[in-house]
């Protein structure tokens, strides 16, 4: 059995779909990610039912529990590709148009793949059902074996399986997720060893902090609409194959240490925080309408790979 969702899958998946063509080049305005019928100004209040995971007040904006509270994240980070990826498109083809020859040597020509906060394992949990059986059921289906699901009226999710390598060697997997407060937390677990964590957290009003392994960000958003955000990503780490992780990072935000959840202290500096031990990637920020792009360029692969400074880039939207 292959093992399932691999973050490496998603980010290939979205490499061969930004690959099929160019983003488009309208930049004028930000871009607006329709996310359902949601209605900003509604709210509704009510108390809460036995055994689930809504609270007293009900925000129909951010859902009531773990899955719908992700839909609306996972609409949140869709709306952050769909924005950067059409900038640094229309960048790249001004670029390209100007110096067809030479514009892979333009230091503002940025041949990278956005793919931020990105996770194949969290989506799939938050398609489950709400009952054991659906749970069950829904794993067994695709060749995991040894399911186990336990659900609290705390907002509180786990499930345990196995699953065997190529070699067949039995890999046991749990994965936990919370809700509390249009907040969700989701943290993976293999063979007793953290390989994967998500935390989104609600700060107040549009605002909002994002953070897993590799990135954090701070993002205003209403619903619709990104008007400003600032993201950083972690510089790699390329000894995955030595350590056979996958998930290792120079830099890494830790499940336990680096944890936000229960805070609402977040902002633009704990986005940063990494940089000061020279662990930063890329940093993208949005000031209503203004991208700024920084950090470092990749220059090769793998082990050989080297990070040269970039110089600032501004993409006027």
């Amino acid at each position: 059995m292959k093992r399932f969702i691999a973050p490496i899958l998603v980010i290939l998946l979205l490499t061969l779909f930004c690959a099929c063509g160019k983003p488009a080049t309208n930049t004028n305005s930000i871009i607006s990610v329709p996310t359902g019928n949601v209605d900003n100004a509604t709210r509704t209040q009510q108390t809460t039912p036995a055994n689930t995971d809504a609270p007293a007040v009900v925000d129909n904006i951010r859902g009531g529990d773990f899955n719908s509270c992700a839909a609306f994240y996972k609409g949140m980070t869709d709306a952050l590709t769909t924005y950067v990826d059409v900038a640094i498109g229309a960048n790249n083809e001004r670029i390209m148009d100007s110096n067809p020859s030479g514009y892979e040597s333009d230091p503002a020509y940025l041949p990278i793949i956005y793919a931020p906060f990105a996770s194949g394992n969290l989506d799939f949990f938050a398609t489950l059902g709400s009952t054991t059986e659906e749970v069950k059921a829904a794993i067994e289906e695709i060749g995991f074996f040894n399911v186990e699901y336990d659900r609290n009226s705390n907002g509180e999710h786990s499930v345990r399986y196995c699953d065997e390598d190529d070699s067949g060697e039995v890999i046991t997997i749990e994965e936990r997720a919370a809700y509390q407060n249009s907040s969700i937390r989701f943290e993976r677990i293999e063979n007793g060893r953290t390989v994967e964590f998500s935390e989104f957290v609600w700060l107040g009003g549009d605002m909002y902090a994002l953070q897993n392994m590799s990135e954090r960000a701070i993002i205003e958003y209403d619903g619709k609409m990104i008007k400003r955000f600032t993201h950083a990503q972690n510089r790699f780490s390329h000894e995955s194959e030595e350590t056979g992780d996958p998930y290792a990072w120079s830099v890494k935000n830790a499940p336990d240490t680096d944890s936000i959840w229960g805070r609402t202290d977040m902002d633009e500096a704990w986005v940063l925080q990494k940089s000061a031990v020279n662990g930063i990637y890329m940093v993208f920020e949005l000031n209503y309408g203004t991208l700024n792009i920084s950090g470092y360029k990749q220059i090769g692969s793998d082990e050989n790979a080297e990070f040269e400074t970039m110089e600032q880039i501004t993409i006027e939207g």
